[in-house]
């Protein structure tokens, strides 16, 4: 179907570390269709990426490029591609295959016509199905998690059912002092469980479902909020 989007540059950000891949050749300054990888980067699973590659149009492809100037590369993986404008950091465009998420951003948008920002979620402008199977989502783009606090959700990460499950505070940390006794009692183990919690409880009563919220898949508002990011399955 022709080239990935014409003059595409990288980020001048050096991409996640499961994310880098041999097959984009950097020192071209350029991302060209041809040079995405053929299968997904160490430790992700899925063909999200792949299908965008495949199944996005040529005139779809045309479109885009007119419509957003200088794209970078941000991430690829399972779910599909993000990329952002060079000089618009405050957004980040995904393009994937994965219905759920579309299904998901435009749950969201209705929400936030009623309530402004829905607490939990990245704001979402703008959502679209494009032909084969491609949707286009815009979010806004938020902090990523400093490495301590990853690492910290993720222990919650396996947590989250006993966290919303109606146990209170003090049940959770006597858990947490067993299983990891030099870092429960820490301010930032106590700050991160506290923004993890809340908006683990946003989600839910958004009604949405919030069982892919590891590390990787939350960001960080300038207030402190944690939001989800991966719309996929939240609802339905």
């Amino acid at each position: 179907m022709g080239n990935w989007f014409k003059n595409i540059k990288m980020s001048d950000t050096p991409l996640p570390e499961h994310s880098v891949h041999e097959d984009i050749k950097e020192e071209t300054g350029r991302l060209d269709r041809r040079e995405f990888p053929i299968n997904p980067p160490k430790g992700r699973t899925g063909t999200g990426y792949t299908h965008v590659k495949r199944d996005m149009t040529e005139d779809t492809a045309q479109k885009m490029e007119q419509k957003y100037k200088d794209l970078e590369l941000m991430d690829y993986g399972s779910c599909g591609v993000v990329f952002r404008e060079k000089n618009k950091d405050n957004i980040r465009i995904k393009f994937t295959p994965d219905s759920s998420e579309y299904i998901s951003a435009l749950e969201l948008m209705k929400e936030q016509r009623y309530e402004g920002r829905v607490h939990g979620f990245v704001k979402i402008f703008c959502a679209k199905e494009h032909e084969n199977g491609i949707y286009e989502i815009v979010t806004e783009r938020v902090a990523k998690l400093e490495k301590k606090e990853a690492e910290i959700v993720d222990i919650l990460y396996h947590s989250e059912s006993l966290i919303y499950d109606g146990n209170n505070d003090v049940f959770m940390f006597k858990s947490f002092r067993r299983s990891y006794p030099e870092l429960a009692d820490t301010p930032l183990f106590k700050k991160v469980y506290r923004r993890y919690k809340e908006m683990i409880l946003n989600i839910k009563d958004a009604g949405a479902d919030s069982g892919d919220a590891w590390s990787e898949n939350i960001g960080k508002m300038p207030d402190g909020e944690y939001v989800i990011l991966d719309l996929g399955g939240l609802y339905g």
